[in-house]
């Protein structure tokens, strides 16, 4: 009887070991391949700077009004920055990816249209420069809301599809932007906690976005209710 008592405490620890260590990975952990594609994330980082173009381009009178996007286009911006800048293969965008992260943020938190004018001027440089500094996950590159706004932005995108199930792949996009966007939150706040919830959000977009770019319509919804559950299961905290 003891003997069989001690084998179930051994079992009881080493499962309670293998938890811990699941919970305890960190951003780093994995490579940015596994779930930012870099063409696909470069892809991204294009589209984000063309939609941010004609909003910037609209000057003053339309700050109010545009301000909002401005900001979470930013916030986007800033977190394709640090992936780039973190990938294990090349990206165009590598290399000035410093310099793009600090104009980008600088966007997504003006105050007004001439302070963004000054961040957007900054970033044109910077998008074709090769002299970036040291990066680290450990580095916020935007606020906490923008980001937030910026992953339901894409959630949506990624949602109207999936109520007639046509043109999935157009929205595959979407998903690796989603799992950039959760690597780069996980650096906004310092609990471990914090950091498995995003990185199990950025997982979540990675298998979604396999699922849209295979227009697979029979995983594609269970793969985006499973992205839901986790971002439901990060706000009940």
């Amino acid at each position: 009887m003891k003997h069989i008592f001690s084998i179930l405490v051994l079992f009881v620890f080493v499962a309670s070991l293998s938890a811990q260590e699941n919970f305890l990975r960190t951003p780093g952990d994995a490579t940015a391949t596994s779930y930012a594609p870099v063409e696909i994330l470069d892809a991204q980082m294009n589209r984000a700077v063309s939609e941010l173009a004609p909003l910037m381009a609209a000057g003053e009178a339309s700050w109010e009004q545009n301000a909002p996007v401005v900001h979470r286009l930013g916030a986007e911006i800033a977190a394709f920055g640090q992936v780039c800048g973190l990938h294990d293969q090349y990206s165009e965008f590598k290399m000035g990816a410093s310099r793009i992260i600090l104009s980008a943020s600088g966007l997504s938190a003006a105050k007004d249209f001439a302070s963004a004018s000054e961040h957007w001027t900054a970033l044109q440089p910077a998008l074709k420069s090769d002299d970036t500094k040291l990066l680290s996950w450990d580095t916020p590159v935007a606020g906490t809301k923008e980001l937030m706004q910026a992953a339901a932005f894409h959630k949506r995108q990624i949602g109207a599809k999936m109520e007639k199930l046509r043109g999935l792949d157009a929205v595959a996009g979407d998903g690796v932007a989603l799992a950039a966007i959760f690597q780069a939150l996980t650096a906004n706040q310092p609990s471990a906690e914090w950091k498995e919830f995003c990185m199990q959000a950025r997982d979540a977009s990675y298998n979604l976005y396999i699922t849209l770019e295979a227009f697979d319509r029979k995983h594609s919804p269970k793969n985006y209710d499973a992205l839901g559950e986790k971002c439901a299961n990060c706000h009940k905290k």
